[in-house]
């Protein structure tokens, strides 16, 4: 049965940076990364995002989300077969 086998993980094959949010642009000196949790479908398109941790603030976890919306992955896969699966993504700020 295709239940009982293990599900490959769907990894990113194209990566679109966030924009810089204006505020966190004139604040400055912000470093850290926001999760998100993002739904993948077996097509390897983003079905959905939801932020679930946003310790920088200041828009960035907006500008986040909206890149990954972006992003295009290499379907989870289960048996041989591209199955939709939730995965968790970090997306890195470094604004000097």
């Amino acid at each position: 049965m295709i239940e009982e086998q293990p599900v490959l993980p769907p990894f990113a094959i194209s990566q679109t940076a966030p924009v810089i949010p204006g505020m966190a642009r004139q604040r400055g000196d912000i470093h850290g990364y926001v999760t998100l949790d993002v739904q993948v479908g077996t097509d390897g398109s983003v079905t959905g995002v939801t932020v679930t941790n946003d310790p920088l603030g200041l828009g960035c976890g907006q500008a986040a989300a909206d890149a990954v919306r972006q992003w295009r992955f290499q379907p989870a896969t289960q048996g041989g077969r591209p199955v939709e699966v939730s995965t968790t993504v970090q997306v890195r700020f470094d604004i000097d």
